[in-house]
């Protein structure tokens, strides 16, 4: 059953230029890990594609629409653990590779 405000969600979502999405397999503490990049496990513990999901297919919060329209942008380097993307040592250069290029 779709929200009370499911309408309204999906038009703030819509409203945004660029969403950035990025994520590791290695997350540590974002469990499943790759779920921040909208991927999912199904209900028999198998991974499923954002792309693949009902919830992409059905554009629910518009998540395909941002797609479609060239304003989504998903990155899973692999192997970093959660706290990686803040540690000077290899944070930096994760955050100038996945993060600061979608800031300006």
């Amino acid at each position: 059953m779709p929200h009370v405000d499911s309408v309204a969600f999906k038009t703030g979502f819509l409203r945004l230029s660029r969403a950035a999405f990025v994520g590791s397999d290695g997350d540590d503490c974002i469990s499943p890990p790759l779920s921040s990049v909208f991927e999912f496990m199904d209900g028999r513990g198998n991974p499923t594609a954002m792309r693949a999901s009902e919830e992409f297919a059905l554009d629910t919060f518009g998540l395909r629409t941002l797609s479609e329209r060239g304003r989504l942008v998903i990155a899973k380097p692999p192997g970093h653990k959660h706290g990686d993307w803040t540690d000077p040592g290899p944070g930096e250069p994760l955050f100038r590779a996945y993060v600061a290029p979608h800031l300006l």
